[in-house]
């Protein structure tokens, strides 16, 4: 297990709870972590409380700093991390950054092999780091850490989001140019609207809605930036043929707040055009009908949902590129958190199943959780697992998909109770700290489940104390008779997608619409009918 210290980083045994071994680098608290397993190494991408992110690896025991990937000389000219995150496979990492003006995303390519034979051409120099029975030391002046020089990732994408800008044109001729310069189809930039235009328009609508318009000018000037979200995901059905890759991660999906779109850009260049792209164009654009306010994907990164305003959410079949339902779960309530439940996490990625059952897990701001059960452009099931309580101490402050048992959901509340629910069952049990000890930070809790969903590590503080104690508490969900029933069900891991080529994925294209064509064209005939009905 590795944690995030106040003054570095940590990592610890889960069976006989020793720690292993420490980086520690004095005044950097580091508030989040990702770690990811690619072979014999892990990779670590933390961040600061200073919005500095680093990128570590975990080798035979030991941290290596590979990169600290927005420091600077004067602290004053850093810009601030906001999320570092890193692919499945540990191919790709995507860092959002902040300056003064705006926000943007890089995304950087990990040498995960060159590392590796790095290291193990230092063994000799791993030989000094620390072990189990050696005393706790700075590792990085123990075991000449510094002397290792690592190859640092590489740049291959920083993307701004576009602004809706006014072009200017002399004719016909100027203005079919303009578009063709500009990005691709879907994202509201291909247009020729010129400035007069946009001043007329303006003043027709100001004159309409004179009464409904605030006169207050004050909002505009003090926007907030709009901020990047991303996934990574694999690579869909409808992209280009020389994008065949063996990672898992092909594809990065982004969107900012307050858009409508969601963004695909392909992280696999033709050979020769390996070049970074300052400001790349997207790949492919899923539009939807209001503003994002948040998205999930699924472990297999088939399906992708998205949690527009006014409580709406829309289903994506991310392989095949189209929407599954659209589905209005509480109309004028905000959705902050979307979760897939059951099967539906892991559905075949080269499906071309059009409509999957998928069950998802809808948690809205005001505390309300519903249980969605869609099945493509059918009526969709709406179950509501908890209402709306008035009581603020009863406020939901996360939620988590107990992992390899995506039928379990971990609750935790803002007075720092705590609960495993099922979605058909109810409540399962509630996990209860010592007396004397209180979940830390209840507002925003830190909590883990192990890679297999066996164990749960909570942190928690002191009660009645000034002393700055953290401890972290661990619930063996293997001892809680009323689960052996989930864990029976669920003793295998989830499968990775299984990758093809463009050449196979040609084929299974050509065998669905052989083995559909049936089907499609008894569809067809009842739609003209239809349409015949309708007209006379």
């Amino acid at each position: 297990m590795f944690a995030g210290l106040a003054d570095g980083l940590g990592a610890l045994s889960t069976e006989s709870s020793e720690v292993i071994a420490v980086w520690v680098e004095q005044g950097v608290e580091i508030v989040s972590l990702q770690a990811i397993q690619s072979g014999s190494i892990y990779l670590l991408a933390t961040n600061d409380n200073m919005g500095v992110a680093r990128l570590f690896i975990f080798y035979i025991n030991n941290f290596f700093l590979v990169k600290a990937m927005n420091a600077t000389d004067d602290p004053i000219k850093r810009n601030i991390c906001i999320k570092f995150q890193l692919s499945t496979g540990g191919e790709f990492a995507g860092i959002s950054l902040e300056d003064k003006e705006d926000c943007y995303l890089e995304i950087y390519r990990l040498m995960k092999d060159a590392w590796l034979i790095d290291l193990d051409q230092n063994s000799s120099a791993t030989q000094k780091h620390l072990t189990l029975k050696e005393p706790l030391v700075h590792q990085s002046e123990a075991s000449g850490l510094d002397d290792i020089k690592l190859t640092p990732p590489t740049l291959i994408m920083r993307v701004k989001r576009k602004k809706f800008t006014e072009y200017s044109w002399k004719n016909l001729t100027d203005a079919h140019q303009k578009i063709g310069t500009v990005t691709v189809v879907g994202t509201g930039l291909g247009h020729v609207i010129s400035p007069q235009q946009w001043k007329e328009e303006a003043k027709k609508f100001e004159g309409i809605y004179e009464n409904a318009l605030s006169k207050d000018t004050t909002a505009d000037n003090e926007e907030l930036p709009s901020r990047p979200t991303f996934h990574f995901l694999m690579l869909g059905h409808i992209l280009p043929m020389w994008l065949d890759t063996k990672s898992y991660a092909g594809t990065l999906g982004l969107w900012w707040s307050g858009s409508h779109n969601i963004f695909a850009y392909a992280l696999v260049k033709p050979t020769g055009k390996e070049k970074p792209e300052m400001e790349p164009k997207p790949d492919i654009v899923l539009p939807n009908s209001r503003p994002i306010c948040c998205c999930a994907v699924n472990t297999s990164a088939s399906l992708y949902i998205a949690g527009l305003m006014d409580g709406i959410v829309t289903i994506w079949n991310a392989f095949l590129g189209i929407p599954l339902s659209v589905l209005p779960i509480q109309m004028g309530s905000t959705i902050s958190s979307l979760d897939f439940l059951g099967d539906s996490r892991n559905h075949p990625f080269n499906s071309y199943d059009r409509i999957p059952k998928v069950q998802i897990l809808v948690t809205c701001s005001n505390s309300e959780i519903y249980l969605v059960t869609a099945a493509g452009y059918t009526a969709a099931s709406i179950c509501t697992l908890r209402e709306r309580s008035e009581d603020p101490e009863s406020a939901i402050t996360a939620v988590q998909v107990v992992p390899s048992m995506p039928t379990l959901i971990f609750l935790t509340f803002r007075n720092g109770s705590t609960a495993l629910v099922d979605g058909a069952q109810g409540t399962l049990c509630h996990f209860v700290l010592p007396t004397t000890h209180t979940i830390g930070t209840p507002w925003e809790p830190t909590f883990a489940f192990d890679a297999l969903g066996r164990l749960l590590y909570i942190k928690a503080a002191k009660k009645n104390t000034q002393e700055r104690a953290i401890s972290v508490f661990v619930f063996s969900l293997m001892s809680i008779p009323r689960l052996q029933i989930y864990i029976k069900r669920h003793k295998r891991p989830p499968l990775l997608p299984k990758l093809i080529t463009w050449d196979k994925r040609g084929e299974l294209f050509l065998q669905e619409r052989i083995s559909s064509l049936k089907k499609r064209n008894q569809r067809l005939t009842e739609f003209w009918n239809h349409l015949k009905h309708e007209t006379t």
